[in-house]
């Protein structure tokens, strides 16, 4: 369903609640992030100071952390900067006094985020963010048409179909990461039974069909409703910071680049495991909230499905 067709359905049944809903999950990691760095300001500034000395020293790759090294201020005003950002953002979008603006916002500060923490080199911050930038340029797309429906009721659609497609395919990248992790876990495993070679090999097919389909945009309405549905159940489950907090036990750090070097056996108290696994969990959240937007409002014109149900009304 073309998304224009697809705006005045979802608005019939849908309802406020659900959207307000979708919405929230949409920006509840920006919001988290925002009051973390609020209540916790002098572990931000260190860590922002941190970053900066390790970039300058590192890799020229790292443009916008080097460059912030040079900053004078620079560390002790970001987690400023990233709060008044995250939060600004956050409200525009929940608000609906200025939507668009806040997607913006909000998009901007998810490409921003693995430079100005230097985790361009870790694949796995990377990939989430793209994931939650495509749900971002998702809603961004249904805002845009929602504003020009309110102007003009004929108003054409046919760019905001090409941003959907855009979201779509950045929709998919935490899959396709897990996808690649689970690859080079299995060429790194030696099974020693055929049922654990044919699960593994069933999960890599299994992950590679969804995201494919995804991308095409065919059943993506179910599709994305089920990854949501996966996303939201196994956050707590991947990333219990809840529980994580309260223990006293040693956690190694993981998925994260610390002084250009990955580090894969960073040992790390409860307390920064949690904030660290705080972070995924509403990351996973907020692509959840990405999903759900998609479900709603389906692929747009350049998807099979719309493809489909055109061929379908020729018959």
């Amino acid at each position: 369903m073309p998304l224009r067709a697809a705006q005045g359905v979802v608005e019939h049944w849908a309802g406020r609640r659900v959207l307000w809903l979708v919405l929230l999950l949409h920006v509840s990691t920006f919001l988290d992030d925002a009051i973390r760095m609020a209540l916790d300001y002098e572990v931000q500034r260190q860590t922002f100071e941190v970053v900066c000395g390790a970039s300058g020293n590192q890799e020229p790759v790292r443009v916008v952390s080097a460059i912030c090294s040079h900053i004078v201020g620079f560390p002790a005003a970001m987690p400023y900067i990233s709060v008044a950002w995250q939060l600004t953002g956050s409200i525009l979008v929940l608000s609906r006094y200025l939507p668009q603006a806040g997607c913006l916002m909000l998009a901007s500060w998810t490409v921003v985020q693995p430079f100005v923490y230097a985790q361009q080199g870790s694949p796995t911050f990377v990939f989430t963010s793209a994931t939650v930038l495509g749900g971002i340029l998702i809603l961004l797309a249904s805002e845009i048409l929602r504003a020009r429906l309110a102007r003009d009721p004929r108003a054409s659609a046919a760019d905001l179909d090409r941003l959907l497609l855009a979201g779509r395919v950045l929709l998919v990248g935490l899959f396709f990461w897990k996808g690649v992790e689970q690859i080079a876990s299995c060429l790194r495993t030696d099974f020693d039974s055929l049922p654990n070679t044919v699960l593994h090999c069933a999960l890599l097919v299994l992950l590679a069909l969804i995201t494919g389909l995804v991308v095409i945009g065919l059943k993506v309405r179910r599709i994305a409703l089920f990854l949501a549905t996966a996303l939201i159940a196994s956050a707590p489950v991947s990333y219990p910071w809840f529980i994580t907090c309260c223990g006293a036990k040693k956690w190694f750090m993981a998925d994260v680049v610390m002084e250009g070097a990955w580090q894969g056996k960073y040992e790390i108290d409860a307390s920064t495991a949690a904030d660290q696994q705080r972070y995924y969990f509403w990351q996973r959240l907020a692509a959840a909230g990405g999903l759900l937007q998609l479900a709603l409002f389906g692929g747009g014109a350049h998807s099979a499905d719309t493809l489909l149900e055109e061929r379908e009304s020729l018959i």
